[in-house]
């Protein structure tokens, strides 16, 4: 007690000397009268103007779109409820739950999920029956299959089960295996995950979501990207594409809806980190076994660079676009977490994500965390400024050579990785000239398509290298525009909880959900990070749990 009373006195004490420090106090005055001058300028006060709730709930989109759920929770209560409690499908669902409820291993599974399982019931003959059955059909698969897949299927058959009944476990399924399983079988769990809560929501009313302005510029961006996936110039991939994209894009809206309590959102917290965890258990050991495709090592010019890792993703750029999401998750969960031992956990995750980022050696990720770190510091202690940048003025004489050569080099056009970008986003600027308002059509293989026509020195390129130059080259003007609103709704409605609230943890969860996706849009910069759609997956569930923190603080302290 009194070791902990120590250090709060010694640093209420350093922050005594900052505050009437001639030196901090300039740097607060430089930083105030920079953010008087922005805050006057038009771009500002899209970030900070508020919308009032009648002008938007009165806009004839929102309540038409508000409308679809409570249309469906309507015909729940008229004809598909007698129907459901009726059919051989209700008595299934009810097995299930007894066998659940009579369950300590799901009690313990819903618990850690934060579920709310009832009481268990006395078990009758259904349930027993239903139990027996599927015991003697894992038997078999276990006796007739391979064992691992005799497991792998019955896994699935569980997971299946088990999201029908709760559509949170499917949405806390895809932020685990949204690293490690291929594109298309995350999709489909997506997608099955959708229609359990399709059903859900029409046998329990609980589960009708709030659809707030974040959501909406979601459903918008979904369907322009189906629109220019239609009207594209290779409308055969383009519209797969474009599917595939609106699925991932409501992953969003599907996080948002399902994870309404504070037990949800700790539970997905962890599943998200805990994942990261397990990429970056995998990023040591390519690093520490040297086993990695050396592809992307440019011996040329760093002869001291020897491989860079890339964990599940095989590719470096990607996976530190995936750790820009995941670092600040895990040290803002240090930070969040009441036990000692629960912020052990985050700080070891953290430590193996930010020496897995290092070794990616992705220039692009490098500053884009630094500039995340300074947008946090800007919005909760801009006195640390002053000591981020003693650390980055020290970090050249403590990081390995290699890094430091590798950062150093961002400005290098001899560097073939940086030419090869230049002449590529040449190129995308002169495609531009002629689609900047059709645009091209989504997906790389529109791109792929018209980019040879327009390429500088024969150079090859699978998208435009840019986050902002793909969806302008895609979706033309337009689409462009609807993306940028739905990125600026995004930050307004984290903004809109950080101004309310006094509580500091929750200003800090805010402040760091702000910037990482500052930090991942910088590195959009230089990469078009929604190339992996495992990435991009990540980040609506990302902005997904940025807005279901933002519903369930403002349902706990204001309403």
């Amino acid at each position: 007690m009194e070791e902990g009373w120590s250090r709060n006195s010694l640093w209420k004490q350093i922050k005594t000397l900052m505050d009437y420090s001639l030196f901090f106090r300039a740097i607060d005055a430089a930083l105030a009268f920079i953010q008087r001058i922005f805050s006057a300028g038009a771009a500002a006060k899209l970030f900070t103007r508020d919308i009032s709730g009648e002008v938007y709930d009165a806009s004839l989109f929102v309540r038409l779109v508000r409308a679809v759920p409570q249309f469906l929770v309507q015909t729940r209560r008229s004809w598909f409820k007698a129907a459901y409690d009726n059919s051989g499908w209700s008595l299934m669902m009810n097995s299930l739950g007894a066998l659940a409820q009579g369950s300590a291993a799901a009690r313990l599974v819903s618990g850690l999920a934060g579920l709310d399982l009832e009481k268990p019931g006395k078990l009758n003959r259904a349930p027993l029956a239903l139990m027996f059955i599927g015991a003697a059909a894992a038997a078999a698969a276990f006796i007739f299959l391979p064992p691992l897949y005799a497991a792998a299927g019955v896994a699935g058959v569980i997971g299946a089960l088990a999201a029908l009944a709760y559509p949170e476990l499917g949405m806390l399924g895809i932020a685990a295996a949204a690293p490690f399983l291929p594109t298309m079988i995350l999709a489909v769990i997506l997608g099955y995950t959708a229609l359990c809560y399709f059903f859900k929501l029409l046998t329990d009313s609980a589960y009708v979501p709030y659809i707030d302005q974040t959501g909406l510029m979601v459903i918008v961006y979904a369907i322009v990207g189906l629109f220019y996936g239609v009207t594209s110039f290779h409308p055969s991939s383009s519209i797969k594409a474009a599917l595939l994209t609106a699925l991932i894009t409501l992953s969003c809206l599907l996080t948002t809806a399902l994870i309404n309590s504070r037990r949800k959102l700790n539970a997905m917290l962890f599943t998200f980190c805990t994942s990261a965890a397990v990429t970056g258990l995998a990023g040591a050991y390519q690093k520490i076994s040297g086993k990695v495709d050396m592809t992307w090592v440019d011996k040329e010019l760093f002869s001291d660079l020897t491989l860079r890792v890339y964990a599940t993703f095989a590719n470096p750029n990607v996976y530190g676009s995936y750790l820009l999401l995941a670092i600040p998750v895990c040290l803002i969960m240090v930070h969040m977490s009441n036990r000692r031992m629960h912020k052990l956990y985050y700080l070891l995750i953290s430590a193996l994500l930010l020496y897995n980022l290092g070794f990616t050696y992705s220039r692009g990720c490098y500053l884009a965390l630094g500039v995340g770190a300074v947008v946090y510091i800007i919005f909760m202690e801009k006195r640390l400024i002053t000591l981020f940048s003693a650390g980055i003025i020290i970090l050249p004489f403590i990081a390995p050579a290699s890094m430091f050569n590798r950062f150093a080099s961002i400005t290098n056009l001899s560097d073939s990785s940086t030419s090869y970008r230049i002449y590529i986003w040449q190129a995308t600027l002169r495609i531009l000239k002629d689609f900047w308002i059709s645009g091209l059509g989504q997906g790389i293989e529109a791109y792929n398509a018209v980019y040879p026509y327009y390429a500088f020195s024969d150079v090859t390129a699978p998208h435009s290298h840019n986050l902002f130059l793909q969806v302008f080259t895609e979706l033309g003007v337009f689409g462009l525009i609807v993306f940028l609103t739905m990125l600026l709704t995004f930050f307004r409605t984290l903004l809109r909880l950080f101004r309310k609230t006094r509580n500091n943890k929750t200003k800090s969860f805010l402040a760091v959900f702000f910037a990482a996706a500052v930090a991942y849009l910088t590195q959009g910069m230089f990469d078009y990070v929604f190339y992996n759609y495992r990435v991009m997956l990540t980040f609506f569930i990302f902005m997904g749990i940025g807005c279901a923190m933002v519903n369930i603080r403002l349902k706990e302290d204001f309403c």
